[in-house]
């Protein structure tokens, strides 16, 4: 897994709203700057940091010769805080995004990339949804919601430092940092090994309900856009929505006098719900 954009995965929803939530990793990596490596995890580890990280070039093509290496030695290497400096994060949304990550985390006059381990989790009863609000760049971004059933719901899990925590707390201001447990919530990393507890972000406006279908599976902005234009109150509001998702989207981006109708609008007609998470 070389640089993000030759992978399709540098895509940031914040700058091209209309590819939220963005594309996720498709399997444990760590992200240093725009490069991803490949992460392992060998049989009977005891732990996420037991993982060997494929040295394939990039930033660490210097650091370590070619081929794998244990997950705290390279992070040792980057100068960066090791495993046991980092809690995980479930990333719901364009949070799983390696160009979103980017946009987050570099700063415009920075040049220290920003180093993040990603892995796959599986968690019961978890899945995403719709927040119940329209995001500063427009989109219609995803919350976590509770759902019945013992089928496992993949997700990427983020390991942050408590500065790349308070980072992204700044960049949440519609949702509330909560800890999950298990084992309510018992969720296992894609390597097999169970993960205790983590942190993920609930909306503070509830999750986007259809009256015919129920709590709106997440998706992407031209499906939730759509589904929002059939009804009346959405068209008077927006009446771009008579012409395509992207103009409404557009059109809620430029105006935050709009985005906040929206989201009063979604409460008065009945479409946000609780997300049954508290």
């Amino acid at each position: 897994m070389p640089h993000v954009d030759s992978i399709g995965l540098g895509l940031s929803p914040s700058v091209t709203p209309l590819s939220y939530p963005g594309a996720p990793v498709p399997a444990d990596g760590l992200l240093v700057g725009p490069w991803l490596y490949p992460v392992a995890t060998p049989s009977g580890a005891a732990n996420w940091f037991d993982a060997l990280v494929q040295n394939d070039g990039g930033p660490l093509r210097d650091r370590f010769p070619h081929g794998p290496h244990p997950m705290p030695d390279v992070l040792r290497a980057l100068g960066v805080a090791g495993p046991e400096q980092r809690r995980p994060v479930l990333a719901i949304g364009s949070n799983a995004s390696p160009g979103q990550l980017l946009h987050k985390y570099t700063a415009p006059d920075e040049h220290t990339a920003p180093v993040v381990p990603i892995s796959v989790v599986h968690v019961p009863g978890l899945a995403a949804a719709h927040s119940a609000h329209v995001s500063t760049p427009g989109y219609i971004p995803y919350a976590p919601v509770r759902v019945p059933g013992p089928e496992p719901h993949t997700h990427r899990l983020l390991w942050l430092t408590a500065e790349q925590l308070d980072v992204l707390d700044a960049t949440e201001p519609n949702y509330t940092p909560a800890v999950l447990r298990a084992p309510q919530f018992p969720a296992v990393l894609d390597s097999g090994l169970p993960l205790p507890e983590f942190t993920l972000y609930m909306s503070r406006w509830g999750v986007l309900r259809f009256p015919e279908t129920g709590v709106a599976p997440a998706g992407t902005q031209e499906s939730v856009y759509t589904r929002l234009s059939a009804l009346d109150w959405f068209r008077e509001l927006m009446p771009e929505s008579r012409v395509s998702a992207l103009f409404s989207l557009q059109a809620l981006r430029q105006h935050e006098h709009r985005r906040l109708r929206v989201r009063d609008a979604l409460v008065q007609h009945h479409l946000a719900v609780d997300a049954g998470l508290s």
